[in-house]
C-alpha cells in the first residue's frame, strides 16, 4: 500500500491493475477483498477484508501464465482472513508461487 502525502497523486501498475493513490484525506476504502496465490498446482482465494464474505458470493480467479481460470461460490460465510484451497485447479500446470493470479468478487445480491 502507497500513501500519497505529499504527491498529489500516484499511479501504480500491479499485476496488471491500474491503481490512482490520491492524498489520504480523499482516499475512500476500495479493493478487490479476496487475494489469490497460485502454488503447484492449487489456488488459494484469502479473505483479506476485516469482514466475512457471505455464503453465495463468487469469487472469479484467473491465472493467464497457465491459462486457467474459473468460479468459486461460497457455500459457507468466509470470515477474515481464512483461505478457500482450490486443490488441482490448474489441471497439468504446476506453477511456483509469486506467478500472477488475478481475482474479482462479486457479492451475493
Amino acid at each position: 500500500m502507497v500513501l500519497a502525502r505529499d504527491l498529489e497523486r500516484a499511479i501504480l501498475v500491479i499485476f496488471g491493475h491500474i491503481l490512482v493513490a490520491t492524498p489520504l484525506a480523499a482516499q475512500q476504502p476500495v479493493g478487490e477483498p479476496v487475494a489469490c496465490l497460485v502454488s503447484g498446482y492449487d489456488v488459494f482465494l484469502r479473505n483479506k477484508s476485516d469482514l466475512s464474505l457471505g455464503a453465495g458470493g463468487s469469487i472469479h480467479w484467473s491465472v493467464p501464465f497457465a491459462r486457467a481460470s474459473g468460479t468459486h461460490v461460497l457455500e459457507n460465510p468466509l470470515e477474515s482472513g481464512r483461505t478457500v484451497l482450490l486443490v488441482g485447479a490448474l489441471g497439468s500446470s504446476y506453477l511456483e508461487v509469486g506467478v500472477p493470479c488475478t481475482v474479482d468478487y462479486i457479492a451475493n445480491s
